[in-house]
């Protein structure tokens, strides 16, 4: 139970966010405006991580800080904590693509002919061609492109789409995906591979662009994007008529795959890792109790969104500035709104309040990861995180509450602090999520999530200022200060639990689960997870965070594509091994899968 909280604290009450003394004469609705505004204005470009537009934020933050007189907790007496990222890729040098036949060669053009993707590998091969259809194994559906060719060391050219692309709820929607066909090729031995759009396909003939995935990194061979004409024009010259070949799959249902005898080819893919500086803005405003002190409490939330879109925008294809006023400019002025009203308060604190906004969390939670790997103050002293994620457009008075299974204190908190505002909770015991706090509670700490849901405008250009609802963000973050008073005072820390969840970050496609958290911040070969599971499969297996997974079931894993696609091969029940890295060692563990908990 949650003891009462210290008097003087309450009556700060009269003056939160009304005007404390110190504070400015704005009231915290025209201090909220000015920054969300400010944030998330054109002259920032939507704040992509690592651009110019982020700096100015972070230029912003760190200024508004130094006028409210908290310490400087990032490097070199400043308020940063600066970190490198692979930002984008380049084509390197070498990319290039041959294709000899018994009378000719056929030197293809990069950027006109092909292109390679951004998760090619870095290598040069020479081999027979394949022809593999639309590159779908798929025995239950009793079609497989694969079934009677050997593409062992072959490079294997395989159409976009699916058959009868145009037909809705085909049963091979799923295996349309461009990096599920590489995997596949890949699994059959492919040494190389090529996808083409198909002949019939309405899709322009023009080359992708080069993209950065960050949860993509590597595929192990080299993989290139090629038009159609030149693909039309080979498999003319040697006797082959492309247009037909789909026709008869899409009208047969049966797999047209060939070998190019007496032909082959010499590819060579390089691809250039773009690195670039983030910096997260750390601030601390020390406490006054001798013996609580050094203990302190996390106030943050992310300031980086999309910039002009591409990656993780739901318009990926619209080039434009993608604002985030709500993601999250919203929670990064409302770090700032905490930190005036706790720096005009400092003398009644007991324990101390560090205050941060991360970069790099729409890249795959990159500054919160690297904050707890390097933390400017001792992790151990951080008794609780509390992250504000999207608190601009609460509807209804409903607020989003994650963590509340994290520490046996946070159901009494709630309940006592919410009755005045009357805001409708939705609790979630799980301390992992789409946000920063999963880093901290990753490292065993207490944490609160506050998120006022999605919308429309989510990921888009249309996430701009004027939508936020500026009176509910100002309930919220009354809410939250009346939960870090008591933190602040409270005699003992809070006890940390480890939740007992049937959610996951595993994606939802299927129907069995390991019981692993991602560690998105790593852009080495495999799949690196930052923590796992209470009394899940790989729990019980023994795995750790930090462990590399680079095996599954016999079969090689270079990224999280490649472990979420092999999940969809076992059932509840199966067993298989697991084999990870770990310190630089491989150990290989035994685990059973068990029925994912939706």
């Amino acid at each position: 139970m949650i003891k009462k909280t210290n008097s003087i604290i309450s009556i700060l009450w009269i003056f939160v966010f009304l005007g404390a003394p110190g504070c400015s004469s704005l009231s915290i609705i025209d201090q909220l405006q000015q920054e969300i505004y400010f944030l998330a204005s054109d002259s920032l470009e939507g704040r992509r991580t690592g651009t110019v537009g982020e700096r100015r934020a972070t230029d912003f933050i760190a200024s508004e800080f130094d006028r409210l007189g908290i310490q400087r907790a990032g490097e070199n007496e400043t308020y940063f904590q600066p970190f490198y990222f692979v930002a984008s890729v380049t084509l390197g040098k070498n990319n290039n693509f041959n294709i000899s036949t018994e009378d000719t060669t056929i030197v293809l053009t990069l950027n006109k002919d092909f292109r390679p993707f951004g998760f090619s590998a870095d290598t040069s091969i020479t081999a027979p061609i394949a022809f593999a259809g639309y590159g779908i194994s798929a025995p239950d559906l009793k079609y497989d492109d694969y079934s009677g060719i050997d593409v062992k060391g072959k490079i294997v050219i395989v159409m976009k789409d699916i058959p009868n692309g145009d037909q809705p709820h085909s049963p091979f929607t799923k295996f349309g995906d461009e990096k599920l066909k590489i995997m596949t090729a890949r699994e059959k031995g492919a040494a190389g591979f090529v996808l083409v759009p198909s002949p019939s396909s309405d899709e322009s003939d023009s080359l992708p662009r080069l993209r950065y995935d960050s949860k993509f990194t590597n595929v192990g061979l080299p993989c290139v994007q090629m038009t159609r004409s030149p693909v039309t024009a080979l498999f003319r010259h040697l006797g082959q008529d492309f247009p037909a070949l789909q026709k008869q799959i899409d009208s047969l249902k049966t797999p047209q795959s060939l070998f190019f005898e007496k032909t082959r080819a010499t590819l060579t893919t390089t691809i250039t890792k773009v690195t670039t500086t983030a910096r997260n803005v750390v601030g601390y405003l020390e406490g006054n109790d001798s013996r609580l002190k050094d203990e302190y409490i996390i106030v943050g939330g992310h300031h980086d969104h999309l910039g002009w879109g591409g990656e993780g925008s739901l318009m990926p294809d619209t080039v434009a500035i993608h604002p985030g006023a709500d993601d999250n400019a919203s929670g990064t002025a409302g770090v700032l709104e905490l930190a005036r009203y706790f720096a005009a308060e400092r003398k009644h604190l007991r324990r101390s309040i560090l205050f941060a906004t991360f970069s790099g969390e729409e890249e795959g939670l990159l500054g919160s990861a690297y904050f707890v790997k390097n933390p400017p103050r001792p992790l151990s002293n951080a008794i609780a995180m509390i992250n504000l994620d999207m608190i601009g457009r609460m509807k209804d008075s409903v607020v989003l509450l994650g963590g509340m299974g994290t520490s046996d204190i946070w159901k009494d908190i709630v309940q006592k602090f919410n009755e005045p505002h009357m805001l409708n909770i939705k609790p979630n015991n799980d301390g992992y999520g789409p946000s920063d706090h999963s880093s901290f509670y990753g490292k065993n700490m207490p944490v609160l999530f506050f998120f006022t849901s999605l919308h429309k405008d989510y990921h888009r250009p249309s996430d701009r200022a004027d939508l936020i609802n500026y009176e509910g963000e100002k309930q919220i973050l009354k809410f939250v200060a009346r939960i870090i008073d008591t933190l602040a005072v409270m005699p003992a820390r809070p006890q940390f639990i480890a939740v007992q969840s049937s959610s996951t970050q595993e994606t939802p496609t299927y129907k069995v689960t390991l019981g692993v958290i991602p560690d998105f911040s790593e852009s080495e070969i495999g799949f690196k997870i930052t923590g796992v599971r209470p009394d899940g499969p790989a729990a019980k297996a023994g795995l750790k965070g930090g462990d590399i997974i680079i095996k599954l079931g016999g079969k090689a894993i270079k990224n999280i594509y490649d472990y979420t696609f092999l999940l969809g091969e076992f059932k509840t029940g199966d067993e298989t091994e697991v084999v990870v890295k770990r310190n630089g060692e491989e150990k290989i563990f035994k685990v059973r899968f068990e029925k994912r908990k939706n």
